[in-house]
């Protein structure tokens, strides 16, 4: 994933939250990708969030690692998604 967008990510949660937070976006997860019939680990940096009070079903102080890989996948999903462009 694009530098810039990775943080534009982290920016647009922090400036728009309403009950989560982010912590921080320099931690490292491991995570194993299927790779020619094989698992292969690898690094990614991770969004950490936090919740700072209760909503729906999370409670207060739930901490979630959102990696790279998963943000990458979840925007390109997204872009498909849409029928036509604003």
């Amino acid at each position: 994933m694009n530098r810039k967008t990775y943080y534009l990510i982290a920016d647009i949660i922090q400036k728009n939250r309403t009950w989560i937070k982010v912590i921080g976006t320099e931690k490292l997860v491991e995570m194993r990708i299927l790779q020619d019939g094989m698992l292969k680990p690898l690094l990614f940096k991770a969004i950490t969030l936090k919740s700072y009070r209760e909503h729906y079903c999370f409670k207060r102080s739930c901490t979630w690692n959102i990696n790279e890989y998963d943000l990458n996948m979840g925007s390109v999903g997204s872009l498909q998604k849409r029928p036509f462009s604003l």
